[in-house]
C-alpha cells in the first residue's frame, strides 16, 4: 500500500514536471512579438534616431562662443590678454533654423514608427511561417505512424493474397515518401525555427512550441491616411523649411569680439571691443 502511494506521487511529480516544461517552451505570438520589442537591434536603432532627433530639436543653437589667449611682444616687452569672440545669426534665422528641427523630429518620429511597424509585420509572418512548418511536419508525421501501421497490418494477410501482396507493396511505396516529406519538412522546421532568431537574437529556439495565431481582423479606416504617406508629408514640411532657411543666407549676422590686454611698464592696460556685421 505504502509503495503505491509513493508510484502515484511520483508519477504525479512527473506528469506536473513535463506539463511545466512544455508550457514554458510554449511560444504565442504575443511572447514573440514582445521579445521582438525587447532585444531586437532594429528597435534599438530607431530608438536612438528618436532620441537623437529629439536632442538636436531642443533648444537654441548658435555657433559656441571663441576664447583665446594672447601674447604680444614688442620693443617694450611682452603683454599678455584674452580674446572673447561670439557670432550672432540672424533673428529670423535662429527661428527658421528651430523650425527645421522640429520638422525632422515629426519626420523621424513618423519614420521610425513606419519602420516598427514593418519590423513586426516581418516578425508576424516569420512566426506564421514557424508555425506552419511545425503543423504540417506534424501532419505529415502522423501519416507516416498510420502508414507504418497500416504496413504491420497487411503483412499480416499478404502470405496468401496476392492482391495483399500489392497492396503491401503500395503502402510501403507511400510510406517511403512520406518519410521523404517529413525528412524535408524537419529541415524547413529549423529554418523557420532559425529564423526567429532574425527579429529577437536573444530568443532560444532549440525546444520551442508554436501555439496558433489567432486571426486579427484587419482596420482600414478610409479617412485617415497611411503611414508612408504621413512620413512623406513631414519630410517635405522639413525640405521646404530647409529651403526657407537656405533663402535666408542674405540675411547679416552680428560678430562681436572683445580683447583685454593686462598691460605692461610701458604699455597700460587696454580694451578693445568690436562689433561687425557679415556682408551678403
Amino acid at each position: 500500500m505504502r509503495l503505491t502511494i509513493h508510484l502515484l506521487l511520483y508519477a504525479t511529480f512527473s506528469l506536473s514536471s513535463l506539463m511545466a516544461m512544455a508550457e514554458a517552451s510554449r511560444l504565442t505570438m504575443p511572447q514573440f512579438l514582445s521579445e521582438v520589442r525587447a532585444t531586437s537591434p532594429e528597435f534599438a536603432i530607431e530608438k536612438a534616431n528618436v532620441e537623437g532627433s529629439r536632442a538636436r530639436a531642443s533648444g537654441i543653437r548658435i555657433n559656441a562662443p571663441m576664447i583665446g589667449y594672447m601674447q604680444m611682444k614688442d620693443g617694450s616687452g611682452t603683454n599678455h590678454g584674452l580674446e572673447i569672440a561670439q557670432e550672432i545669426p540672424f533673428p529670423t534665422k535662429i527661428s527658421q533654423t528651430k523650425k527645421v528641427r522640429d520638422l525632422e523630429l515629426e519626420a523621424q518620429l513618423e519614420s521610425s514608427q513606419l519602420q516598427e511597424v514593418s519590423l513586426l509585420a516581418e516578425a508576424r509572418a516569420a512566426y506564421v511561417a514557424f508555425w506552419s512548418a511545425y503543423a504540417r511536419l506534424n501532419i505529415q508525421k502522423e501519416k507516416h505512424d498510420w502508414l507504418i501501421h497500416h504496413v504491420k497490418i497487411t503483412r499480416t494477410t499478404s502470405w496468401s493474397d496476392t492482391a495483399a501482396k500489392i497492396h503491401l507493396l503500395e503502402v510501403e511505396t507511400d510510406a517511403d515518401l512520406v518519410e521523404n516529406e517529413v525528412l524535408a519538412l524537419e529541415s524547413d522546421l529549423v529554418e523557420k525555427r532559425n529564423g526567429l532568431k532574425i527579429y529577437a537574437p536573444g530568443i532560444k529556439v532549440d525546444d520551442l512550441i508554436p501555439v496558433e495565431p489567432p486571426l486579427i481582423p484587419i482596420k482600414y479606416d478610409k479617412h485617415s491616411p497611411s503611414l508612408l504617406v504621413t512620413l512623406r508629408e513631414k519630410e517635405l514640411h522639413a525640405k521646404e523649411a530647409l529651403v526657407g532657411l537656405q533663402k535666408q543666407a542674405y540675411a547679416p549676422d552680428l560678430f562681436v569680439r572683445l580683447r583685454s590686454y593686462n598691460g605692461n611698464e610701458s604699455a597700460p592696460r587696454s580694451q578693445e571691443l568690436m562689433v561687425g556685421i557679415s556682408v551678403p
